[in-house]
């Protein structure tokens, strides 16, 4: 069986009080494997592993990217050698998705990009964002790389291409990944030599979004495994203590909580929903807070009242 050793920072950064780590591949289906440990390195090994490589990973695959989407929760994507996404992670695929390539820097040689990852070969510019907030302006140049071979690749040159090497303090053998947003737009994302990722991103525009994911008929009940979030913030969760899955029905939306939780709630009546979509527009609903009580259950049902059907249309969410 094909096994995937994870880095020895994954304890440190990424490992949960959970084993379980649910990834979401080209297929559009959710796993969810197991890791644990395998000669004091946590590793993904089960079933769900092997079923997951066997649909999502092609044989051209030089890289694996997990890209984190919420708690215990990544989104996988591949780059074949020469830094290309593999195949089935285009827009037809899986929607309306921007796509990425993976470039490693090295300060005495090229910094090459794939041959067909910019929209525009000959546009003479591109923005750059980094960290989410950075912006720097770059020259293209469209270069032969290889003599033997009829490959052309893009690269960038200029004053603003040194500016954003020596102001991220980028190094040899950093990995460069960039995300296509059109209009003469890269996001970048530093990682460094041994994984880890160095820089914020904001991923919400790459992440697929449609069609809907498909869910293994064994985890029906398992709201976790449908849920796509495109809040900026939810890859910052420090764990999910707070968190709740529920569908989306257009009734009265009704929560279960423990019985300790509510007593904060009680002295409210009201309460303010906000969304916020991937475009950056926000939506707001006012709702009325009702809370009964089952003794025999030792719990309370929390509900909110409101025009659901109204602010799931704002929202474009999807019901049953």
């Amino acid at each position: 069986m094909l096994g995937q050793v994870l880095p020895d920072y994954f304890e440190e950064y990424f490992k949960s009080e959970n084993d379980v780590l649910h990834l979401t591949g080209n297929d559009r289906l959710c796993y969810k494997t197991v890791v644990e440990q395998k000669e004091d390195r946590w590793a993904l090994w089960d079933l769900q592993w092997q079923a997951f490589i066997s649909a999502n990973v092609p044989d051209q695959t030089s890289d694996i990217h997990f890209v984190k989407q919420g708690q215990d929760d990544y989104y996988v994507t591949l780059y074949a050698k020469d830094g290309s996404e593999c195949a089935g992670y285009d827009r037809s695929m899986i929607g309306p998705r921007y796509i990425r390539c993976l470039s490693t820097y090295n300060p005495s040689s090229l910094t090459l990009l794939s041959g067909d990852f910019i929209q525009d070969i000959w546009q003479p510019s591109f923005k750059l964002i980094y960290s989410t907030d950075m912006i720097f302006y770059v020259k293209n140049e469209r270069v032969k790389p290889y003599e033997d071979r009829a490959v052309r690749m893009n690269r960038f040159i200029g004053d603003g291409w040194d500016d954003f090497i020596e102001t991220t303090g980028i190094e040899s053998g950093h990995r460069l990944a960039f995300t296509n947003m059109e209009r003469y737009t890269l996001s970048v994302a530093v990682i460094g030599g041994d994984g880890l990722g160095l820089s914020k991103e904001d991923i919400r525009f790459q992440l697929p979004k449609r069609p809907p994911r498909p869910i293994f008929s064994s985890d029906r009940n398992d709201l976790r495994l449908e849920h796509l979030c495109s809040w900026a913030h939810h890859a910052d969760h420090e764990n999910e203590d707070h968190v709740i899955y529920t569908r989306f029905t257009e009734d009265d939306l009704k929560l279960v909580y423990d019985f300790d939780e509510t007593e904060q709630l009680r002295k409210y009546t009201r309460a303010k929903l906000v969304h916020q979509n991937v475009m950056g527009n926000g939506f707001q609903m006012r709702a009325e807070i009702v809370i009964k009580h089952d003794s025999i259950k030792k719990e309370e049902l929390l509900i909110l009242k409101g025009d659901w059907h109204q602010f799931g249309k704002d929202c474009a969410f999807v019901g049953p």
